[in-house]
């Protein structure tokens, strides 16, 4: 409740005040190290984004973007294979390899860049974005910040898909996700315990398709239509 967060804020307050005060009184001390510490975890950028887990294609979405001593996004959105970080690092690198080459090549396919609440309270606040409709596939969703002092990145994936999946059992059922109509002849790969996928089969006139098995474990099941790719943990 409210009071709550004005408890949890004053005491905030109350540890950055302690935390100056002991660097200044013992600079050379082990406790001063902490402190400096506490006081870089304090003041330290963060951002996130919460999505959806499923967009339907060409139809506008909002998401939420989470942030502490930021006050300024740019948002990006760049198509990529549905693979794109399956082995490929540490994430930050991956995500600025990732945003400079879509520059480059023109590939980003929506940006924006918000104005964000005063960060000098330290703390964590949210916002909330309305973005375009965008095309089937997998897209890779990068926050991005120049503080004067520092830089900060973030992202996370994003399926943009017309299909829906249903499982019952050792069944399940590819529909579309707008008409709720059948999805016939879809491609079916299967991923066991991180192994690559591997093409199990197609969907019937009913977009049915039995699994070929029945207890297995950490499996992932991608479906293939067109241009249209659906992963789902299944």
């Amino acid at each position: 409740n409210s009071l709550d967060i004005i408890t949890r804020q004053a005491a905030r307050d109350q540890a950055i005040e302690i935390a100056k005060e002991a660097l200044e009184k013992f600079p050379n001390s082990y406790g001063a190290l902490k402190c400096a510490a506490l006081l870089s975890a304090i003041h330290r950028p963060s951002l996130s984004v919460q999505h959806q887990d499923l967009i339907i294609p060409n139809k506008p979405h909002r998401g939420v973007v989470s942030y502490q001593n930021v006050d300024n996004v740019a948002m990006s959105f760049i198509k990529v294979p549905f693979d794109h970080n399956r082995n490929q690092g540490y994430r930050d690198s991956l995500y600025r390899a990732a945003l400079k080459n879509a520059q480059k090549e023109n590939r980003v396919a929506w940006y924006k860049e918000f104005k964000l609440r005063s960060s000098k309270d330290t703390y964590s606040h949210t916002y909330e974005y309305d973005a375009k409709g965008l095309a089937a596939g997998t897209y890779l969703v990068i926050l991005e910040t120049n503080q004067e002092d520092s830089k900060s990145i973030s992202g996370s994936y994003m399926i943009v898909s017309q299909m829906s999946l249903f499982k019952r059992a050792v069944e399940i059922q590819i529909l579309d996700r707008k008409s709720g109509k059948p999805l016939e002849n879809v491609e079916i790969e299967l991923s066991i315990n991180n192994a690559w996928f591997k093409t199990a089969g197609r969907t019937n006139k009913e977009g049915k398709f039995i699994l070929p098995y029945h207890d297995e474990r950490n499996v992932r099941l991608k479906a293939n239509l067109t241009d249209d790719v659906l992963i789902e943990n299944i």
